[in-house]
């Protein structure tokens, strides 16, 4: 249902009353013959007739939408938090790493070489 929604174009309009020329309030919607592509279970009028929208039905699919919006959010959350987490233990062994290494330059250079012939064994 979220693609569906990203295919609707809102637009806003204003209604001209039968019995005047004058415009209505500006109001807010999607052209009835634009959601029928996606959604046609939200259109009523068939054909030639004046097509109109079930605009209440709009709600069950906008909660399903967001619904599946949330889901992706949470999943999306999920992972950051891992590749977060995965990320502190890289830089945890680097700190280690780097250790190490500060304690090999401080050995001098005869000591070095017999601590590299024992790790080649």
């Amino acid at each position: 249902s979220a693609w569906a929604l990203r295919e609707l174009r809102p637009v806003s309009f204003q209604m001209r009353s039968r019995d005047s020329k004058r415009l209505g309030p500006t109001r807010y919607g999607f052209v009835a013959q634009e959601v029928e592509q996606v959604l046609p279970n939200l259109v009523h009028g068939q054909g030639d007739q004046h097509r109109g929208l079930v605009y209440q039905d709009f709600l069950a699919v906008l909660i399903l939408a967001l619904k599946e919006q949330e889901r992706a959010i949470q999943q999306s959350d999920t992972e950051v938090l891992e590749t977060q987490q995965e990320v502190q233990r890289l830089l945890e062994q680097a700190d280690v790493l780097e250790r190490y290494l500060d304690e090999y330059q401080e050995i001098a250079p005869a000591e070095r070489s017999e601590l590299l012939s024992l790790y080649r064994h």
